[in-house]
């Protein structure tokens, strides 16, 4: 939708909120959540951010280790960490892991450091693409923002979204035998660790509302009516989340032949399938976000039931692109009439 199309929508019919929808949008907004699901080939976008985080993985265990490192005190930090794993993970043989820590602290901590830090901001970022590509196609809205808008924007978020991710993953890192391993470390009682395992659930939580409200505005070439902290579509991706995780462990743990299958890769294929299960929440989220946008619309008498009537931040490179698209066709249509134009060649329906 152009800029010119948003101005034409009448700005005094403002869409209701969610609590005075009534029953009927409900049910439209719920089947055509679960139509636009499949027609919006979200399941294979949810592969593409699945791909993307995992590439970022590598490069944030670079810096990880490297971050103990520099900031810590050299070989006596490795050993700390390799004493914590020993005692979480007794049954495990860690030499490869003891002698890659090894190798690390002998070299650069510093060049290794800087290095993951900025490949994990990079290849994040390129997570933040997909996901707003994927965005962009669920809010029906061509890209308009141009690549010195676009990936400063897509850093920043990485970069937020980044730190984000680092202290929800240590956060759940910290549980069980690696809680209890790590407070004999720093010498932290029983009582503290159990006030730890309860109070990091709810702070989760937060956390992860925090994320998803974080990619659900600022993604989408869309001017959005105010940023939501809980919106409702963010709720639906909780909620979404936690029953479908909680159903694939449950198939994992009960009646599924992983590990008889593939043996010591089961673990990794595990986590590739929860990721995408991850990533097919947020998308579902983020469509029912857009549905109950278009309800609202609907609802409040706005012409939403074949395009989303939400402006574009921008539409500078839509218009490009529009227009060189208009060129090729130009170009191609002298191709097909040669030199000069003329009619085009009858075809025979026979042939």
């Amino acid at each position: 939708m152009t800029q010119n199309q948003a101005r034409s929508i009448d700005e005094d019919a403002e869409p209701s909120g969610p609590q005075d929808l009534r029953r009927e949008t409900w049910q439209y907004i719920l089947k055509r959540t679960a139509r636009e699901f499949g027609f919006d080939d979200l399941p294979d976008a949810a592969a593409s951010l699945t791909y993307y985080g995992v590439l970022s993985i590598f490069p944030a265990l670079i810096a990880v280790v490297a971050g103990f490192v520099v900031f810590g005190d050299g070989d006596s930090s490795i050993a700390s960490v390799l004493g914590i794993l020993k005692e979480a993970f007794p049954d495990t043989d860690l030499g490869e892991i003891e002698d890659a820590l090894g190798q690390l602290a002998n070299s650069s901590g510093w060049f290794a450091f800087a290095f993951g830090v900025v490949l994990t901001i990079w290849t994040v970022s390129r997570y933040v693409g997909a996901f707003s590509r994927a965005m962009n196609r669920i809010y029906e809205v061509d890209e308009g923002r141009g690549f010195t808008i676009l990936k400063p924007e897509q850093l920043l978020i990485s970069l937020v979204f980044t730190l984000l991710l680092a202290v929800m993953g240590a956060m759940i890192v910290l549980s069980g035998s690696v809680a209890d391993a790590v407070g004999q470390a720093l010498g932290i009682g029983e009582p503290w660790l159990g006030v730890w395992e309860i109070v990091k659930w709810p702070v989760l939580v937060l956390l992860a509302i925090v994320v998803i409200g974080l990619l659900y505005y600022s993604t989408p070439n869309v001017h959005q009516r105010r940023f939501r902290w809980l919106s409702m579509g963010a709720l639906m991706a909780l909620t979404t989340l936690v029953v479908s995780s909680a159903l694939f462990f449950i198939w994992v743990l009960s009646f599924s032949n992983y590990g008889r299958v593939y043996g010591s890769l089961a673990g990794a294929l595990i986590f590739l399938v929860w990721l995408w299960i991850v990533n097919l929440a947020l998308l579902f989220g983020a469509e029912f976000d857009s549905e109950v946008e278009r309800g609202r619309q609907l609802q409040s008498g706005i012409a939403a039931e074949e395009t989303l009537r939400m402006p574009p931040r921008t539409t500078a490179l839509a218009e490009k692109r529009a227009a060189r698209a208009e060129g090729d066709v130009a170009e191609g249509r002298a191709i097909r009439y040669g030199s000069a134009p003329r009619a085009p060649k009858r075809v025979d329906p026979r042939d």
